[in-house]
């Protein structure tokens, strides 16, 4: 039970390597740092008037140095090249105020409870570990001032139970947010991984279709050349052979339109293979093949509603069972050019 946790905690720890912020994620991400960005430059902004107003010029300072970081970081977040100077100058800003504001006890300690923000803010703006390695180093500074010699001086800052519990609080936090950010993280790499995935299925069938059309170009030329066969083009074929009863499909498909797309598509894939099978059954003479695949042929035909391509196909599927070859050396080219003609409009059909 103990190996199987410390190994997925080690899988998880690893795939925090893994950058979530690319193509429109990195984008939105950039959008979410300058909108933090610009509320903390209002929050600032205010804050320092108030600090300036209360004559309390070093506060006034620290308030001010944090509004220019945030207002510089949210310039460059508005730009999508720009993600680590933009995450730099905003971490920076967090640091090097948030630092300045637990050492000084500044308005009455309350400064310090800003830093409740950093450990959610810093995994999700930037990264889950360098987001971890900022709140760690807050939590060791909450140590080393409360925890220490020093806490006598930082009991009248901020008060006995603050100094005892408020690291104890901020370790809770950081703990928590490492959590939900590291589910979060690892959740976008599965997503990222599966799109990336399912982009080089696409473009491998893409490959794979466009060699096949090749091929089918290729076949189509042998067919025009073979010896002692009179040449028929699609343009020979009735429309009547290609007709499509889309009412008939979908009743096959219980009204489902998407799935009956679904269906044309696989059709038309199949169908560009299908095409050069005939083709090498008629010439091998394979019938016993050739009448498995016209049998296949009818039955997909119907369920997509070409009902008179289905009967088509029959006529040859019964052909072989009759032993007719003849009329089959006869005929398959007619059928070969009937059935690219029916492809081509269920191409036509998922294009519009």
């Amino acid at each position: 039970m103990v190996k199987e946790l410390l190994k997925r905690i080690k899988e998880d720890y690893s795939l925090l390597d893994e950058n979530i912020y690319v193509g429109d994620r990195k984008k939105k991400n950039m959008q979410v740092m300058c909108i933090i960005c610009i509320l903390l430059a209002v929050t600032t902004s205010i804050t320092t008037i108030m600090n300036i107003y209360d004559g309390n010029m070093i506060m006034a300072m620290s308030t001010g140095m944090i509004y220019l970081l945030t207002i510089i970081g949210a310039v460059f977040s508005t730009s999508y090249k720009f993600k680590k100077v933009s995450s730099f100058t905003f971490g920076l800003a967090l640091i090097i105020t948030f630092t300045y504001y637990t050492i000084s006890g500044n308005n009455d300690g309350f400064a310090v409870l800003w830093t409740m923000l950093i450990p959610p803010t810093m995994m999700y703006v930037i990264n889950v570990k360098i987001g971890l390695i900022i709140s760690l180093y807050f939590e060791v500074l909450f140590m080393a001032l409360f925890y220490s010699p020093l806490s006598s001086h930082y009991v009248t800052v901020y008060g006995r139970i603050f100094v005892e519990r408020y690291p104890i609080l901020y370790g809770i936090d950081t703990l928590i947010a490492l959590v939900m950010m590291t589910q979060y993280h690892i959740s976008c790499v599965h997503v990222i991984q599966t799109e990336e995935k399912l982009k080089n299925r696409i473009l491998e069938s893409r490959n794979d279709l466009y060699n096949a059309e090749l091929e089918l170009e290729k076949a189509s030329r042998q067919i025009d050349r073979a010896e002692n066969k009179e040449l028929i083009t699609v343009n020979d074929i009735p429309d009547d052979y290609v007709v499509i009863n889309k009412a008939s499909g979908l009743s096959d498909c219980l009204g489902d339109e998407e799935f009956y797309n679904e269906l044309l598509q696989t059709f038309y894939d199949q169908g560009l293979g299908y095409l050069l099978q005939i083709k090498d059954y008629v010439e091998d003479e394979d019938w016993e093949r050739y009448k498995v695949l016209v049998h296949s042929i009818k039955n997909t035909s119907r369920t997509i509603g070409a009902l008179t391509f289905s009967e088509l196909s029959k006529t040859h599927e019964y052909a072989v069972r009759d032993n007719d070859i003849n009329y089959i050396k006869e005929h398959y080219l007619f059928y070969l050019a009937a059935y690219g003609k029916l492809l081509a409009n269920i191409r036509k059909e998922l294009a519009d």
